[in-house]
C-alpha cells in the first residue's frame, strides 16, 4: 500500500509504503498413544488414529492452527498360559513372547522365568511402541508324579495271557510301542510304561514277567 503525504502548500511531501503481511500460524503436531489411552485434540479427548484440527489464539488475537496427526499403537499382549500345578521335581520355564523389556514380579528383566514352587507370577512387558501390558499366570499346588502304578511282579505260563490295566491317566506309553490303558502279555520279560496324568506330571514303572512251565490238569 503506497500514501501520498501532502504539506501545508498542496506539494508532495512523504511517500510511506505499506508492505502488509497477513500471517496465519499453522503447527504441525506429531502424537502417539497406546490402544485403550487418549489424547486431547480437535477440542476432545481422541482414542482413534487421525487428523484432528484446533483453532488458537495468539497474543496478537491471531488464529493459530494446530494440526495433530495421532497414531494409536497396539499394546503387546503377553501369555503365560492358564493357571495350573506344578508336578514335585519339575521347573516350569515362563515365557510371555518375544518384547523390547521385561520386568517380572521379583524385579528380574528377563525374557523367560524358572518357576519350581506355587505362588503368583507376574510379568509387564513393552514393546517397540513404548506400549506395556501385564499377564499373570497362578502356580497353584505341588503335586507328586505317579508312580508304583503298576502291579507286582507276575508269572506267565507258556501259552497263556497275561492282561494288565492302568486306568485314570491321560497318556500311556509302553516300551512295546502301544500307547493304551490295557495290554495283553504274552512273552515274559520286563515291560515299562510312562504314563502321563491330568496336571501334565510325567511317571514311569515297571514290571517284570517271568515265564513259569506249567502242568496242565484235565477234568474227564
Amino acid at each position: 500500500y503506497i500514501n501520498l503525504v501532502l504539506d501545508q502548500t498542496g506539494c508532495d511531501s512523504i511517500i510511506i509504503n505499506l508492505n502488509l503481511i497477513i500471517t496465519r500460524a499453522i503447527t504441525n503436531l506429531p502424537a502417539a498413544i497406546c490402544q485403550g489411552q487418549n489424547y486431547y485434540a480437535g477440542g476432545k479427548l481422541q482414542t482413534k488414529a487421525g487428523i484432528y484440527y484446533d483453532t488458537l489464539k495468539t497474543a496478537n488475537d491471531c488464529d493459530s492452527v494446530l494440526i495433530t496427526t495421532l497414531t494409536v499403537n497396539p499394546i503387546p499382549k503377553p501369555e503365560l498360559g492358564a493357571d495350573r500345578n506344578i508336578c514335585a521335581g519339575e521347573t516350569i520355564v515362563l515365557n510371555p513372547g518375544v518384547f523390547n523389556s521385561y520386568l517380572w514380579q521379583d524385579q528380574s528383566t528377563t525374557q523367560v522365568y524358572a518357576v519350581t514352587a506355587p505362588g503368583t507370577y507376574r510379568v509387564t512387558v513393552t514393546n517397540q511402541f513404548n506400549c506395556a501390558a501385564t499377564a499373570r499366570v497362578i502356580i497353584r499346588n505341588l503335586v507328586n508324579p505317579p508312580a508304583n502304578f503298576l502291579p507286582a511282579d507276575k508269572q506267565l505260563c507258556s501259552g497263556n495271557v497275561l492282561k494288565i490295566s492302568v486306568p485314570g491317566y491321560k497318556s500311556y506309553e509302553w516300551n512295546t510301542g502301544a500307547t493304551i490303558s490295557t495290554i495283553q502279555i504274552r512273552n515274559h520279560g520286563v515291560y515299562y510304561l510312562e504314563v502321563k496324568d491330568h496336571n501334565n506330571c510325567t511317571g514311569t514303572d515297571s514290571l517284570v514277567v517271568h515265564e513259569i512251565n506249567c502242568i496242565p490238569v484235565g477234568i474227564p
